[in-house]
């Protein structure tokens, strides 16, 4: 079949014809690189953060969680699966169990660190809620990724 009817920028006559096809293969694989990369980000600067100094996740621990026995080897553990993980994803050294892991995770993360119905006041509520749902969306995508879905073609 002719897919001459597809070209929208055809040369003038007589000019030879400039029209390059778009390689979305080429372009699924960069905007799967940079996903990768922007997903990860988070996690791997989050990990080296509190690997150095775990004090604020384990506060807010141990606020939430009183029973949690050691909240500093706790968010420091927690710290080193996220490095790990997001580190697995963003080098694709094992992105689908990085991927998997760090969606795993953000259960007790957000739980703990994003509690919308703890807050009293309308503002902090409002801010909370809006940090709930960004750590949806990122489980989302983690877990898209988990999954493994290599479609590269748009339909």
């Amino acid at each position: 079949m002719n897919n001459d009817h597809r070209r929208r920028n055809l040369a003038p006559a007589g000019q030879p014809d400039r029209y390059t096809p778009i390689d979305w293969a080429a372009m699924a694989g960069l905007a799967r690189l940079l996903g990768r990369g922007l997903l990860s980000a988070i996690f791997i600067r989050a990990g080296v953060r509190y690997v150095v100094d775990p004090s604020m996740p384990a506060a807010r621990a141990a606020a939430v969680l009183p029973w949690l026995p050691e909240p500093t080897v706790v968010a420091r553990a927690l710290a080193g699966v996220h490095l790990a993980g997001g580190l697995a994803v963003a080098t694709q050294a094992a992105p689908r169990l990085g991927a998997a892991t760090l969606a795993g995770t953000l259960v007790p993360v957000t739980y703990v660190g994003h509690g919308f119905w703890r807050e009293q006041d309308a503002g902090a509520r409002a801010q909370q809620l809006t940090h709930f749902f960004k750590n949806c969306g990122i489980a989302g995508g983690l877990l898209i990724l988990a999954a493994g879905n290599k479609s590269s073609t748009p339909k």
